[in-house]
């Protein structure tokens, strides 16, 4: 079986104003993106990983 290497980065900051939550890839022509999300879709994210990596 294969498994791909992760393609993007999930982040968790807090800052002044509350905690903020993004997730960053690079596109195939190399460019570099980072997309604030909210709470929900983060916690769904991780809970999608968990499973995969189970």
């Amino acid at each position: 079986m294969a498994y791909r290497v992760k393609a993007y980065i999930l982040r968790e900051e807090s800052t002044e104003s509350g905690t903020r939550y993004s997730i960053s890839f690079k596109d195939r022509q190399g460019g570099y993106h980072e997309l604030e999300v909210s709470e929900q879709f983060f916690m769904e994210f991780r809970q999608m990983e968990k499973h995969l990596n189970n």
